[in-house]
């Protein structure tokens, strides 16, 4: 049996490999040191055939994040080794993974002004704590996805599609500057975008 403290798992095996495209699937990462939460969130948010993937601290966490590309992590703070607010932060500087939503949860007895006050300086938006309700979990979570479109693409094809829509063709410069501006939620430079897509021209 796994261990989920060490490792990082799909709820219901090991740790999968790269993933094919997918078009409507949503993927949400839950990371915590409690193997309690991580099958309680798991089996929460997996309904409606989600799917969730799980894992037992912060650096199998991170490495998770950039494989997959979750759509939603949600994310402890007090966790060994690395904590959550450091996990996020390397998650804010990466590019692969600076676009990923995140819900940070807690379980420790913190002021509600405090935790507001943290959330609101790294721009997250809110805290959950882990005492509350699980449907209020899950108001966040769907409220977060709700917000967070990603389109599809694929690169052998030059398509991109929206969940649940058809994929449109778009012509090789045009599908690789959108690629480029994907890859980066906090800005590209004119540099590198001339340097992507038009080099040697």
């Amino acid at each position: 049996m796994l261990n989920l403290r060490r490792e990082g798992v799909v709820y219901e095996g090991a740790i999968p490999p790269a993933p094919e495209p997918r078009l409507a699937a949503v993927t949400i990462l839950v990371v915590d040191d409690e193997d309690v939460i991580l099958r309680l969130y798991s089996r929460f948010l997996g309904k409606g055939g989600r799917r969730v993937l799980v894992a037992g601290n912060g650096w199998v966490g991170l490495e998770l994040a950039r494989r997959e590309r979750p759509d939603l992590i949600v994310l402890d703070i007090n966790m060994a080794g690395m904590d959550g607010l450091t996990v996020f932060k390397h998650l804010q500087a990466d590019p692969l993974t600076a676009g990923i939503r995140v819900i940070l949860v807690t379980g420790l007895d913190v002021p509600a002004t405090m935790l507001e006050a943290a959330a609101s300086h790294l721009h997250i938006g809110e805290v959950h704590k882990k005492e509350a309700p699980l449907p209020l979990l899950g108001a966040r979570v769907e409220a977060k996805l709700a917000a967070r479109v990603r389109p599809v693409l694929n690169e052998n094809l030059c398509q991109v599609a929206l969940p649940g829509a058809a994929p449109v063709v778009l012509p090789p410069k045009r599908f690789q500057l959108l690629k480029e501006l994907m890859s980066s939620p906090q800005g590209v430079s004119c540099a590198r975008l001339l340097n992507a897509v038009w080099a040697g021209l």
